[in-house]
């Protein structure tokens, strides 16, 4: 957006803050102004403050670069609408202040006024801390621009170093190597390098060219300088293409045969021109030889490692995932078998009517339960072998496991009474601070000025949630809902720690009637117990047939499992 209209904007935008702070002083010098009218002159000067500091911002240089069309259509909008809230306000105050008595400045109104400035406040304050932010990211970018120069800079001194550096050190070398090698160093041929040539020597008898021995030593020195730089850089090059590649195996194979091939080559030139006539041509024939064995081996082997190694681990991987896919269905079966072999155990061992009997948890009830079953089993066998006689005169075992049952209903008991007595203590302690609430309710409502003319908020809750009785308990005013019938209409106010001792009240009613219903069926089934059994001081042999043998096991299987 152009800077123009941004300056235009923030010119109307500053003329319309300082009409505000007129009305701001004009009704601070009226004398008959109500504190409520106070009150929205505050709110009114703040206001002011805002839209005066926004068309500020608009004003900076920094800020019309970034502001956008909507950020300007917006704080425009904004305020003019506090323009005519402020004509409002003006036309308002001077009414009343003429004639109070028909032109009255209601609550309602000044409410109004003051929750429209509020709102046009808060927009333009967001709006403002936008604009901040997007100046503070705008000079971050352009920093972190600044220093991306800053290191490129760094970066390219520190290469100009390194080659500089280098540069020197083997001027130095061959300056010396030519001092050393005297009048014959003049006659080594040299082959003309550069940039995309190769550097390699040829022999003497196919030398392209030949440096005369007039030539100046330094003029040799210059061009052998110059091939050493670039083979040296190249090396450089090479190296570094194999730290990039050391996560690839293929490309670090591949960056390792060409830098082989990359120091041969330097290692040829260097040797050159810093070593005797001899040695050299010497050096130039056996690593010309060896140079073109490896030229015609090198890709031959380093393809066929390569590809041996890539079927390598290939073959590695496969056999991993084999591997793995063996252990997963080995643990799946084994996974299955083990669910088979924990349902089949439960099926087996635990009979039907030692499950029912196990829904009574107290304790140890369970093992007693087996227990008597197996007793009855063997009481069984022996009424078959013995007869009547046998179910005349119980074993110890039976009696002890008798007894056994006894002191569990016994703990049954003790445990309803303790459950019992305390849910009774938590429902007194819930009545007491329930009514505490309501009673600090009642009184706060009898000394509180009713002003205002909103209605009294309504509560709906589920039936399920809060019972009758809880309602009925503390006088609390409540009808049914028509249209839900499971809805419950709380008709007075309450707050939600009222509701939450409201809900508690009726979950410890209900625990104390499941807790009273539970002692109720077992009052009307009761188990067999020890004293209930038949006492006998004297042996008593009965004679009795098959059938009579039978009917008597009937019975008492019968009362063995009421």
């Amino acid at each position: 957006m152009s800077g123009l209209e941004v300056l235009g904007a923030a010119a109307s935008i500053i003329q319309i803050a300082d009409a505000g702070l007129k009305l701001y002083t004009y009704i601070d010098t009226v004398r008959s102004a109500d504190k409520r009218l106070a009150r929205v002159n505050k709110i009114l000067k703040t206001t002011c403050n805002v839209v005066k500091e926004i068309g500020e911002v608009f004003q900076r240089t920094e800020t019309a670069k970034i502001v956008s069309q909507s950020a300007v259509t917006t704080a425009r909008d904004i305020a003019e609408e506090c323009d005519m809230v402020f004509d409002e306000m003006r036309i308002a105050v001077k009414r009343s202040e003429k004639n109070k008595l028909f032109y009255p400045l209601k609550e309602g109104k000044l409410e109004f006024f003051s929750a429209h400035l509020e709102k046009m406040k808060s927009t333009l304050t967001l709006l403002m801390t936008v604009l901040i932010d997007a100046r503070h990211l705008q000079y971050d970018r352009e920093n972190e621009k600044v220093g991306k120069l800053i290191r490129a800079n760094d970066a390219a001194t520190v290469r100009y170093e390194e080659l500089k550096r280098t540069h020197d050190l083997l001027f130095t070398i061959l300056t010396s190597a030519s001092m050393q090698a005297g009048p014959s160093f003049n006659n080594l041929p040299v082959v003309p390098t550069g940039a995309n040539m190769s550097a390699t020597r040829s022999p003497p008898d196919e030398a392209g060219e030949l440096i005369p021995s007039g030539h100046s030593e330094e003029h040799v020195s210059v061009e052998a300088l110059n091939a050493s730089i670039l083979k040296v850089c190249d090396l450089l090059k090479s190296l570094a293409a194999i730290k990039d590649a050391m996560n690839d195996n293929k490309a670090l194979t591949r960056a390792k045969a060409e830098a082989c091939m990359v120091y041969r080559y330097a290692s040829i030139t260097l040797d050159d021109f810093l070593s005797s006539e001899s040695l050299t041509r010497q050096v130039y024939y056996q690593s010309q030889s060896v140079s073109r064995s490896h030229n015609e081996a090198e890709p031959k082997a380093a393809v066929q490692k390569s590809s041996g190694f890539r079927e390598s681990k290939e073959k590695q991987a496969a056999e991993e995932r084999i591997e793995m896919r063996r252990l997963t269905v080995q643990r799946e079966r084994e996974a299955r078998a083990g669910l088979l072999r924990e349902e089949s155990r439960k099926s087996e061992v635990v009979p039907e009517r030692a499950q029912r009997r196990d829904r009574v948890k107290i304790g140890s009830a369970h093992d007693t339960i087996q227990e008597t079953e197996l007793e009855r089993q063997s009481m069984t066998f022996e009424s078959q072998q013995d007869g009547a006689n046998a179910l005349l005169h119980p074993s110890a075992e039976w009696k002890y496991t008798l007894a056994a049952k006894d002191e569990a209903s016994e703990l049954m008991g003790e445990r309803w009474e303790a459950r019992h007595r305390d849910r009774t203590e938590q429902l007194k302690l819930v009545e007491d601070h329930l009514e505490d609430l309501l009673e600090k309710r009642a009184r706060s409502v009898a000394t509180k000025e009713m002003t205002r003319t909103t209605p009294i908020m309504y509560t709906t809750v589920r039936s399920s949630h809060l019972d009758e009785r809880t309602l009925k308990r503390f006088n609390i005013r409540w009808k049914r809902d028509m249209a839900k019938p499971d809805i419950y209409i709380i008709q007075q106010e309450v707050n939600q720690d009222e509701l939450d001792a409201l809900f508690k009240h009726t979950r410890l009613l209900k625990q104390l009637a499941r807790l009273e219903s539970t002692r109720i069926r077992k009052e009307k089934s009761p188990s067999p117990t020890y004293q209930q059994m038949p006492k006998s001081t004297h042996p008593v042999r009965v004679e009795e047939t098959k059938d009579e043998v039978n009917q008597l096991l009937r019975e008492w299987t019968t009362l063995f499992d009421d």
